[in-house]
C-alpha cells in the first residue's frame, strides 16, 4: 500500500510542478535480473532525464 502512496504524491507533485516527467513500474521480482541498468540509465539521460532510487 505504501507504493501506492508514493507513486500517487510522486504524480501529483509533477503534475503541480508543471514538470515533465515519466512513471514506470517494474515487477522486480521478475525482471530485476534481466534489467540492463546502463542501457535504461542512457535511455533516461537522452531523454533529459535521469534514474533516481535505482541501481544506476
Amino acid at each position: 500500500m505504501d507504493a501506492v502512496l508514493i507513486a500517487n504524491e510522486t504524480v501529483d507533485e509533477r503534475r503541480r510542478s508543471g514538470e515533465e516527467g515519466v512513471v514506470f513500474k517494474i515487477d522486480f521480482e521478475k525482471a530485476y535480473d534481466h534489467v540492463r541498468w546502463d542501457f535504461l540509465d542512457q535511455v533516461l539521460e537522452k531523454k533529459g532525464s535521469v534514474l533516481n532510487g535505482g541501481n544506476g
